[in-house]
């Protein structure tokens, strides 16, 4: 086994160069090296050893040493020098001696001396943490060979961290507080003028390069003099001080009492999860500092959704890669630098190159206030950058390459994840896409929602000769997301599908790469969603607060990192297909592969969710919108303000006699699923976003009730009930049991239910059957007195369709759009709106549905045939070369 030295003066918690040390050993251990950390001193003395006069004595030439260099340190630099092995450079940063100077020479002498001794250091490489840290080191006159290392972190760490929002609502209270008080003093409180104050945020040592005193004047002074109606802000400085340095502190306080138009608070040293609230809380993150090394904050930042707003030092526009906001100095506005204009550098931006022009105050605070689509492109980039080149699994993999170019052998399966390398090689026997499908859980046992569409449209793209990767979590439990099924690869079968189809040798493969959930769903999420319960916190969520956003979905889960670290690898997929809009593999997912790639499925729900900033961002980043009903894509519109899409919906997939009779293809003249449209349209394949149908085509229905029925349904002792899906009260649930308990006590009922989800007490004429065969499933169906679909929130709902062509009768809650409009155009369905009209279709289904409208229904599920799906799911991917144009959508301006 390979062994490596790491070197360093401290260990201490929160250090930036004590977290790369960390995250290093981590790294170094999963690469097969026995890791061994040697410090003077340090508050984490269980993960290190003192040097003593034997250090090396057990050392060999095969061995590996990595100093890691921020300050001059006499007896570091004899250890290094002595060592045996190879040995690697770390150099951090050191501020040059001039920012200290005026206010401490100690420290002055100190950074003159680590720069000296620095450049007379003898290594087979550096490994800088940054481009500008290499030239620094060159420049002092160190001529070894560099290589560029971003530092390791503990950003992970903060990601999965709960916040304390008992301490949020606080916060927040005293935010709301300080903004009444400044609104009260200035134009700000009058008519039209912005209604919330811009928060700003430092995160920092308070030392003179760091540049606050300035950074404070010229922020209050750009409000004095800014014309887009931002006339006050607020900046939060959280950071430690050395006591040595009091003299630049109380310049820092002095600045912030002259200041007219900025509210400058002092907030001190915080822990991660204090921190981590005013990362959530605040608008940006401002550095105007004059010399950095690298900026740890910044990436901080990046991952969690928070706009960079920078000004003067090379290194951190260099970490931000034209990811952030370019303020003018002072000394740009006075030589004309040139400007750019919000909005119009797009181009660079998404190439992720440093930007070559500098933004006016006004603009970057107009995008703040206005949230702006540049200040999200800003946000949507930094992830991006993030995930590619400072996320864990991205240093790792840029560490192993420079142990390679050393000379150690790095096991191949390390510089990977858990799944084989074959995920990454190209497909050298088929020339049909590979398709990737990104879903939250995938199996044969969910009886419906996405998750058996997904299962569907693989079976189907793979029916036709389409190769397709699912990615997928290690989850079955959508409330808790518990890793149950294994991760890593499984290849389901390919001598069969669920639809009466026989693949072929030439048929496509499906290959199901599940990764384990990094954080389970607990009551955290439901505390933080409790938050917005708060109308002035939903607003401030809904149109901008995207770090909180991206904290909810986290929550929410399922927090799958690996898997958003191998979609973010995987370049060789020619359709990304996304299932389902609300979802953290969704969200953060799309962010990764190219938008040009990306397909939607969003499933949409008219839920609070849907309007929250993050949510409606969404649709920029997909090529197409694959919509499961017309009911849906007109909700789409409504709010998202996307125009198009495709409408296709999900195959009825049924056994026996019912499914041969329903895998007929449907004819030409037949109507599009989820529409009035006729197959042989020729807008058949696009989404009019014109509006649902009226009011009184909605409410369509058996006109009226008659005696006849299925003679099974007759000999019943009582009339018989059946729930099928995800047993939860935002399906409707808990009212649908309100009312039947009401409807038992006049005439004795049964109700069955079968799906996922644990009611918590049940009466006693409900039976909760849990997961059930496909076969049980279409039993219970075909025997059923009525299906009930009570969800006020469906985006297609194939329990529906299956029950229509099972010639059962459907009672559905007429308040969804989606279910309305089978209701509509099956002419079958029973549709309640209020209390008194779900018992109205209680005694209709009891009753007894007449064979010729018991017919339309089975007659609409056909139109959901296999064969129809298929097709219209290649036009919405443009696998077709037809349906490259058809399937085009546009977002309004």
């Amino acid at each position: 086994m390979n062994r490596a030295f790491l070197l360093l003066p401290r260990l201490d918690p929160y250090d930036a160069i004590a977290n790369d040390v960390l995250g290093m050993a981590d790294a170094l251990e999963s690469l097969d090296f026995a890791v061994e950390i040697i410090a003077a001193g340090g508050k984490l003395k269980q993960r290190f050893r003192k040097p003593g006069a034997g250090t090396w004595k057990n050392a060999s030439g095969s061995d590996l040493l990595i100093y890691h260099y921020g300050i001059a340190w006499e007896r570091g630099d004899e250890l290094f020098q002595s060592f045996p092995g190879r040995k690697i450079l770390r150099f951090h940063n050191v501020t040059p001696a001039e920012f200290y100077e005026p206010y401490h020479s100690g420290i002055a002498n100190a950074c003159r001396e680590g720069l000296r001794r620095v450049a007379l250091l003898r290594a087979d490489k550096c490994w800088s943490v940054s481009r500008f840290n290499g030239e620094t080191l060159r420049s002092n006159g160190w001529d070894g060979e560099i290589d560029e290392l971003p530092p390791f972190h503990r950003i992970e760490e903060t990601l999965e961290l709960e916040i304390d929002t008992v301490k949020f609502r606080k916060q927040w209270k005293r935010r709301k507080k300080t903004e009444t008080r400044i609104q009260g003093k200035t134009h700000s409180a009058q008519p039209g003028a912005q209604s919330r104050l811009p928060v700003l945020l430092f995160v920092g040592r308070l030392v003179p390069n760091k540049a606050l005193p300035e950074t404070i004047r010229t922020l209050d002074a750009q409000l004095g003099s800014n014309s887009d109606g931002i006339d006050s802000a607020i900046l939060r400085i959280v950071g430690g001080h050395d006591p040595a340095l009091a003299v630049h502190v109380s310049e820092i306080q002095e600045a912030a009492r002259g200041c007219s138009n900025l509210v400058v608070e002092l907030c001190g040293r915080l822990g991660q999860e204090s921190l981590k609230r005013e990362f959530l809380m605040a608008d940006a993150l401002v550095t105007f500092s004059r010399h950095e090394g690298f900026c740890v904050p910044v990436v901080e930042a990046m991952a969690m959704g928070l706009p960079v707003i920078t000004m003067n030092s090379t290194a951190v526009r260099d970490t931000l890669g034209g990811c952030g906001f370019a303020l003018q100095s002072p000394e740009e506005v006075e030589s004309g630098a040139k400007k750019s204009e919000i909005g119009g550098n797009e181009e660079t931006l998404n190439e992720g190159r440093p930007r070559e022009v500098t933004d006016s105050p006004g603009s970057i605070l107009k995008a703040l206030r206005d949230h702006s689509s540049i200040l999200d492109h800003h946000i949507e980039n930094g992830i991006r950058r993030y995930y590619s080149h400072f996320h864990p699994s991205a240093l790792k993999s840029k560490l192993g390459a420079l142990l390679e170019d050393l000379g150690y052998e790095i096991p191949e399966e390390s510089t990977l994840s858990v799944l084989p390398q074959r995920l990454h090689t190209p497909d050298k026997v088929s020339r049909e896409p590979r398709i990737a499908l990104i879903v939250v859980r995938f199996g044969e046992e969910f009886a419906g929602g996405s998750e058996k569409e997904a299962f569907d449209y693989a079976h189907l793209l793979a029916s036709s000769g389409h190769n397709v990767d699912v990615f997928s979590s290690c989850a079955r439990n959508a409330d808790s997301w518990e890793n149950e099924y294994e991760s890593g690869l499984e290849e389901l079968s390919r001598t069969s599908t669920n639809y009466g189809q026989t693949t072929s040798r030439a048929s496509g493969e499906i290959r199901v790469f599940r990764f384990p959930v990094s954080r389970e769903r607990t009551s955290y999420w439901h505390r933080l969603d409790a938050l917005l319960n708060d109308s002035d916190r939903l607003s401030w969520a809904s149109y901008s607060g995207y770090a909180f956003n991206l904290e909810w979905i986290r929550a929410q889960g399922p927090y799958c990192r690996d898997l958003l670290h191998e979609l973010n690898r995987a370049s060789d997929y020619h359709r990304y297909l996304y299932m389902t809009y609300l979802y953290y593999p969704t969200i953060l997912g799309s962010m990764l592969t190219p938008p040009e790639k990306n397909y939607l499925v969003p499933t949409l729900h008219e839920e609070r969710p849907a309007n929250l900033q993050a949510m409606r961002r969404l649709p920029a980043r997909f090529r197409n919108l694959l919509w499961n009903t017309a009911e849906e894509g007109f909700l789409g519109h409504r709010l998202w303000n996307v125009t198009g899409g495709t409408v296709v919906g999900a195959p009825l997939e049924l056994s026996g006699r019912q499914g041969v009779e329903n895998s007929r293809i449907t004819s030409d003249d037949a109507p599009v699923p989820g529409s009035n449209r006729s197959k042989s349209s020729s807008a058949s394949d696009r989404l009019d976003t014109a509006g649902p149908a009226g009011e009184s085509e909605s409410r369509a229905g058996p006109q009226k009730a008659q005696s006849g029925g299925f003679e099974r349904r007759k000999r019943l002792d009582k009339p018989r009930f059946l729930y099928i899906g995800r047993w939860d009260s935002g399906k409707g649930t808990d009212v649908m049991l309100s009312l039947l308990k009401q409807y038992n006590s006049i005439r004795a009922l049964e109700l069955q239910i079968i799906g996922g989800g644990l009611p918590a007490k049940l009466p006693p004429f409900a039976r909760h059957m849990g997961f059930v065969s496909e076969e049980t499933k279409l039993q219970l169906l075909e025997n059923a007195t009525a299906l009930i679909v009570p969800s006020p929130m469906e985006s297609f709902s194939i329990v529906t369709l299956e029950a229509l062509a099972c010639m059962t009768p459907v009672i559905v809650n007429g308040n969804n759009d989606v279910l309305r409009g089978h209701a509509m155009r099956s002419e079958c369905a029973l549709a309640y709106r209020d209390a008194a009209e779900f018992m109205q279709c209680l005694d209709r289904a009891i009753h007894g549905l007449d064979h010729a409208t018991l017919e339309k229904g089975k007659a609409y599920a056909a139109t959901f045939s296999a064969s129809s799906i298929l097709s219209r799911l290649k036009t919405g991917l443009q696998l077709d070369p037809t349906s490259a144009e058809s399937g085009a959508r546009g977002t309004d301006p």
